[in-house]
């Protein structure tokens, strides 16, 4: 990993917000024991009266009609600051992108575990370090560090932790225009084009007080079977799912037939 640092054709960045510089110092001290440069990008906080960040076009009353809440400006914050961080990379002559929020920790063998991954690099376009759920993963690549380079079917998920490539970063910037579902959601479809793998074990860990999220939380509406919103709800939450798994599902059944070979042992 120190290589592909050192080369520039990886650069890391870290999406805190101004009011916690707590968190920012924590991740940046553990990254630094590895020796791993990392550039602070500084979360959009639509609460501030000065935030003049480019921000999604949000509809909250689909949004409402898909999630049975109302988006919060910390999730419409987190939604522009994943998409603007991106854009940030494009802008950048790297290959790679570490995408971290604030509230993870690298395990001890983290920068080993990305070096190793950067050799199946040609499989995925987005690779995923942690995420919430571990069911439903098919391996196809096992991994010198003890890991496996897997296919997630289904689960909840997260982006506190990622790399992209330029074409996973691009993919991101030009379909993450609109807001109508959070960031993590819309990122999990797998439906766009965009090769996606998870790493798992995960390289990472949430900090001991990530559970006290920094974002305001959401505004939720009571629903009932009564209800509309109720079965709209549950009825997206079933297509989405069966356009994923159908997906993902075909993507990992192909690796695991197919498995992929390393970069070096291609040459």
């Amino acid at each position: 990993m120190q290589e592909a640092i050192n080369s520039g054709k990886l650069v890391c960045y870290v999406i805190n917000l101004d009011r916690v510089p707590e968190r920012w110092d924590g991740i940046r001290e553990a990254f630094s024991r590895m020796n791993i440069p990392c550039v602070r990008f500084p979360a959009v906080d639509i609460t501030r009266e000065d935030c003049q960040a480019e921000l999604p076009r949000v509809y909250p009353n689909l949004y409402y009609w898909l999630m049975g809440e109302m988006p919060s400006p910390g999730r419409i914050g987190c939604f522009a600051s994943h998409r603007n961080v991106c854009r940030l990379f494009l802008e950048s002559d790297a290959e790679y992108a570490l995408i971290c929020e604030d509230d993870i920790l690298p395990e001890p063998d983290f920068a080993q575990a990305v070096e190793e991954t950067l050799r199946y690099a040609h499989t995925w376009d987005y690779l995923r370090l942690v995420q919430i759920s571990k069911r439903w993963m098919i391996p196809y690549a096992d991994l010198p560090c003890g890991r496996q380079l897997t296919t997630a079917i289904q689960g909840a998920t997260t982006t506190a932790c990622y790399l992209v490539n330029r074409k996973g970063a691009k993919i991101l910037t030009e379909t993450l225009l609109n807001m109508y579902q959070p960031i993590d959601l819309m990122m999990h479809r797998g439906w766009w084009g965009l090769r996606e793998a998870t790493l798992h074990p995960f390289p990472v860990r949430f900090m001991e007080e990530a559970d006290v999220s920094c974002m305001t939380p959401p505004v939720f509406r009571k629903s009932y079977p009564w209800h509309p919103v109720w079965w709209t709800k549950r009825l997206a939450r079933v297509y989405l799912r069966m356009i994923r798994y159908s997906y993902q599902g075909s993507r990992g059944l192909r690796r695991r037939l197919f498995p992929p070979k390393p970069e070096m042992e291609e040459a």
